[in-house]
């Protein structure tokens, strides 16, 4: 019973959110880019209750997920230890895509540009995470094809 009341209270509030942004994007469609730009007026009319409710909803959702992470957490320990063993994997992965990442760019690469040598590091390793992450999901799926082609 709970659930459903907490079921049909998430669609409800998110028929809300999209009916919110439906009304507020027709309006910025309506009056257009270039009216809004050439107006603080229009943009304080329009732009200002749209930016103000979508950071309503991402706070909104971001403590949802948290709540309801918390929630699942303290209801079922188990599937905790799992999940802490996945947040785990992904700290190790990027530690290791951090490690392996460089700058590959001189100081005049890099001011063109309009980024340093540390943003590049970043980049790399997140660019070397996303590989790592992409050939695990290809082994695991390759693997229980395996598995699955022997039972």
């Amino acid at each position: 019973m709970e659930n459903n009341i907490i079921f049909k209270l998430a669609k409800g509030l998110s028929m809300l959110f999209i009916a919110f942004a439906v009304v507020y994007i027709a309006m910025v469609m309506y009056n257009g880019d270039d009216a809004l730009e050439a107006s603080v007026e229009l943009q304080n009319k329009v732009l200002n209750p749209f930016m103000v409710g979508s950071y309503i909803a991402l706070g909104l959702g971001a403590f949802l997920a948290i709540f309801f992470a918390i929630v699942n957490v303290a209801s079922s320990p188990k599937n905790a230890v799992r999940g802490l063993i996945g947040v785990g994997i992904i700290v190790v992965v990027a530690a290791i895509s951090y490690s392996l990442a460089s700058n590959s760019f001189n100081v005049e690469q890099l001011a063109t540009m309009k980024t340093t040598a540390s943003e590049s590091i970043k980049v790399g390793a997140a660019l070397i995470a996303t590989y790592i992450i992409a050939g695990i999901a290809v082994f695991t799926i390759i693997a229980s094809s395996v598995v699955n082609f022997f039972k």
